[in-house]
């Protein structure tokens, strides 16, 4: 399950900037969509952190979605920061 807190930043631009908190139990190669993002471009800044401990987990990015590439992996709850452009 993915739990979202997405936010806005209010600008007058087309493009607005955004930032989304999401929880996720994730395992090695799972994927995590960020769907409030432009389907063009990864977010700019992602951060994904196990809550166990606050340590990294290595992911790649392509286009919205997040692939997990952390060494085993299972069952792991993580927090996800993103920010970049709103779709």
């Amino acid at each position: 399950m993915v739990a979202r807190t997405p936010t806005s930043l209010k600008s007058d631009d087309i493009e607005v900037g955004f930032w989304e908190v999401l929880e996720a139990e994730v395992s090695t190669d799972d994927t995590v969509t960020l769907s409030n993002f432009k389907n063009s471009a990864a977010p700019d800044q992602v951060l994904v952190l196990k809550k166990s401990d606050r340590s990294t987990v290595t992911y790649t990015a392509a286009n919205n979605v997040l692939t997990i590439t952390q060494a085993a992996l299972t069952s792991v709850d993580v927090i996800i920061f993103a920010a970049g452009v709103k779709a």
